[in-house]
C-alpha cells in the first residue's frame, strides 16, 4: 500500500517535471520541487512560468522613410516613391524572428 502511494507520488513528480520542457525552468529543477514540495506545488510553479523566447534568426527588410512601405529584397530606391518621381533611399531594418 505504501509502495503504491510513494510509486504514484514519484510518478506524478515526473509528469510535472515534463511539463516544464519549453519554459523557462530545467526538468531538474521542476523535478525538484515536485519532489520536495509536493507535485501540486510543482505543476503551480511551472504552469507561472513563462515559455521560453528562441530567437531564430534576424529577417533583413528595407523600409521607405516616406511611405513607411517594407520590402524584402534589397533596393536602393523605393518603387512606389520612384512612381511619384522621388527618389528615396531605402533603411535596411533587421527583425527578430522569434519562435
Amino acid at each position: 500500500m505504501l509502495t503504491s502511494i510513494a510509486f504514484g507520488y514519484f510518478l506524478s513528480a515526473i509528469v510535472v517535471s515534463l511539463l516544464s520542457i519549453g519554459r523557462r525552468i530545467s526538468f531538474i529543477n521542476a523535478l525538484t520541487i515536485s519532489i520536495f514540495l509536493t507535485p501540486i506545488s510543482g505543476l503551480i510553479t511551472v504552469l507561472n512560468i513563462g515559455r521560453s523566447l528562441r530567437v531564430s534568426r534576424y529577417i533583413t527588410r528595407y523600409q521607405c522613410p516616406q511611405c513607411k512601405k517594407e520590402f524584402t529584397e534589397p533596393h536602393f530606391i523605393c518603387p512606389k516613391c520612384e512612381e511619384k518621381m522621388l527618389q528615396m533611399n531605402l533603411h535596411q531594418i533587421k527583425h527578430l524572428q522569434i519562435t
